[in-house]
Order: structure tokens, then sequence, then C-alpha cells
């Protein structure tokens, strides 16, 4: 008996903002978005205007959001105007984006861009824009990229939503998502409710750790997993933090999954070594694609 198998996707269009190379390589690349300060809202920025072709697929970067000896913790909302203009409304909201490296592509201290990957439909001639806060009273730009890609030649072989749900109990006044406790010394912690039940069906996850509290941070490395009913789904968030305040983080993704309405996820940590001081926490979250 033949074994059919379909074609795997095959995106004709990719659409990017990363704009035109420079000399020290420190601006060319994204979007600057100016981050509010002490957990205000910045203010709303364009970061990619009237989108040519259709999304099935988008990929966000981003960088710049922290510095040495200062409070790391940032939440980003992406907004859409499917009209192609600015007048946003949200389409994921408290993405956590603190800890990303500087914005240098050619450093000796450059770090990758903090990356997020959603199956995610976005229609023509929209518009894409991003908002951040910051916990630190210090003013920073972070750097903020997108790909979009669409037209997929085999439209059967790859599923997209149309909507996001970020789960968390998030912290705005702190601009911080749901903080956990790892284990030490790596024991895992008990699995522990992120949030409330998913309002809606999930075809696809992204999960998320952001940062400690405060603005000190030791070196260390956690294994932070996602779940339901004690058993993980998809692959464990892996998360580096060094003493300057900045996190190296291996996000996969797509994460495809089911995940039914009313679900109530879960997540359990630990750490590589002892906990001290503002190492006791990190702060996590889950992102459904609906």
């Amino acid at each position: 008996m033949a074994l059919m198998v379909p074609s795997g996707p095959s995106f004709a269009n990719y659409s990017d903002n990363f704009g035109p190379l420079t000399a020290d390589g420190t601006t060319g690349f994204g979007v600057g978005v100016a981050m509010g300060t002490s957990n205000a809202d910045g203010s709303d920025t364009a970061i990619l205007s009237a989108l040519a072709h259709d999304c099935e697929y988008l990929w966000i970067g981003i960088a710049n959001t922290s510095a040495s000896a200062e409070a790391p913790a940032a939440l980003m909302d992406l907004l859409v105007d499917p009209a192609g203009g600015a007048s946003w409304s949200n389409l994921i909201t408290d993405l956590l984006v603190g800890g990303a490296g500087n914005a240098s592509f050619n450093s000796s201290s450059t770090s990758m861009p903090l990356a997020y990957h959603f199956p995610l439909w976005i229609p023509a001639g929209s518009s894409l824009g991003a908002r951040i806060r910051r916990q630190s009273a210090s003013a920073r730009t972070a750097r903020v990229m997108i790909v979009a890609a669409g037209g997929n030649k085999n439209p059967a072989s790859w599923w997209c939503g149309q909507r996001v749900e970020s789960i968390a109990t998030f912290d705005a006044a702190n601009s911080l998502g749901q903080l956990h406790t790892p284990g030490e010394s790596g024991a895992f912690s008990s699995w522990t409710n992120l949030g409330s039940p998913n309002s809606a069906r999930a075809g696809a996850a992204q999960w998320a750790v952001n940062s400690v509290t405060g603005a000190s941070m030791g070196a260390s490395t956690y294994d932070y997993q996602f779940g339901v009913g004690g058993v993980k789904i998809g692959p464990r968030a892996y998360v580096g933090a060094s003493i300057g305040e900045v996190l190296c983080r291996l996000y996969h993704g797509p994460i495809f999954c089911d995940i039914p309405a009313g679900t109530q996820l879960q997540v359990r940590a630990a750490a590589s070594g002892t906990l001290n001081g503002n190492q006791t926490n990190l702060d996590c979250a889950a992102y459904l694609v609906q």
C-alpha cells in the first residue's frame, strides 16, 4: 500500500525590518523602541508597516533591553493595525523581554537576540508596532526585529492561529510575569499552576523566562519546564544568567501542541547551583496561539 506523505511548508514570501547595514553594527537592524521607565508604558512605535502579503509565521527578536546594575525585568506588547496605519490594538500582550543583551552584532560582548516563534496569521496590509515597559528607572532603547513569512505552497503542511493568549499571573506594576522559585543544585521545584486556565483551544505555544526581581543577578543556569498535570509539554526553556543582568535563553519554536480550552498550565524549574539573594526566583509565562 502506498503511503502518501504531504510536502512540508514552503513559504514564498518573507518580510523583515532588519534595515541596512551600518559600519559599527549597532543600529542597522530592527527598529529602536524607547522603553518606558519605572514600570510605565513606553510610546507605541511602528516596527513594520503595511505587510505586502499575509503572514503565517511570525518571528520576533528583541535586543538591548538590559544593562549591568539595572533591573532587567521588562514587558512588551506587540501591536497591530489591520488597516496599515498606527491605530493600534494588542496582538500579543506582556511578552517577557527583560535581560536581552546589547544591540551590537560585532563586539566581544554581543549576545544573540531573545527570539519568539509564532505560527500566527496576520492579513496583508497590516502594520505591526510595539510598546515596552521596564522596571528600571534608566532610559533605554530596545531593538525589535520582525520576520513575517507567508505564501505557503503547501497549506495542509502548516497550522497557524489568529490570536495569542498570554498565560501567567502578570505583575505589570513591576514589569514581571509570574515569579517561580526553582529548586537548587539541579533538583526541580514542585509543579505549580501558571496563571489561569486558557480561554480557548490552542494549537501552538511559546514558553518564556524573563529575569530576577531587582538589579542584581548571580551567574547561574536554569531549566524551566512547562506542562499540564505534572507532565512536560514540548521542550524546556534553558536559561543562563550573568552577573551583568543579561540572560541567554534557548527557546525552541514554534511548539505545536493541542491544548484544549480550560486547561491549567503548570511550571517547574531547577537551578544549577545554590540560590541566593535575587536569584531565588525568575519570572515566567506561556503564550498560546489559538
